[in-house]
């Protein structure tokens, strides 16, 4: 039997109040974890959130990225859910309480503060050792305190994203419906040929 070995994980320097650990997911060798750091504060901007990534090199591991908010604002909980690809190339990143109100796939950054706490998700890339923005998603039916990116899970594959929305109010078939308050709804996001969504 092998012998066990343990790691300990922290953020420092960043302030008392992080919200660290609140989600996190690791890639399929084992060699890539991303932290959730949901309450971090950036650009003085309270609980907006960010994601640690942990890597392992030579039996070490070291954190090697801290992805903030690309568009703080107060109580976003950007990172509140997180998920990474397989092969720890593709990171999904959740912040439910995002204002926005935009109804599509974008690869712009939030625009506006006109949809209270409707929720986005923002997938990043790993290129060349960097995590780049890559994608906004938002749900097509978009609507304040819809809590869009509540959960986030990316598929191995790194081509299918599954969202949840826990205060999305659609009940009857019609996603605009809002007949029952927060009954909750789940979305499913497809790569297509093009590498659009």
């Amino acid at each position: 039997m092998g012998e066990a070995s343990c790691a300990h994980f922290f953020c420092g320097g960043v302030g008392p109040i992080t919200g660290f650990g609140f989600d996190l997911d690791i890639n399929d060798d084992g060699s890539v974890i991303v932290v959730s750091g949901w309450k971090q504060e950036v650009s003085a901007v309270t609980n907006a959130g960010a994601a640690y990534v942990f890597s392992l090199s030579g039996g070490t591991w070291s954190n090697t990225a801290v992805i903030e908010n690309p568009a703080p604002t107060a109580s976003d909980f950007f990172s509140s859910s997180v998920s990474i690809s397989g092969d720890g190339t593709l990171l999904a990143i959740g912040a439910y309480n995002e204002d926005s109100n935009g109804t599509t796939v974008s690869n712009a950054l939030p625009a506006n503060d006109l949809a209270s706490n409707s929720g986005g998700v923002y997938l990043y890339e790993l290129s060349g050792g960097t995590w780049n923005f890559i994608w906004l998603f938002k749900a097509s039916n978009a609507d304040n305190f819809d809590f869009f990116g509540r959960k986030v899970r990316l598929a191995k594959s790194g081509e299918v994203l599954l969202i949840t929305a826990s205060g999305e109010d659609s009940y009857t078939g019609s996603p605009t419906d809002n007949s029952v308050f927060s009954v909750g709804s789940a979305y499913v996001f497809r790569k297509q040929p093009d590498n659009s969504w």
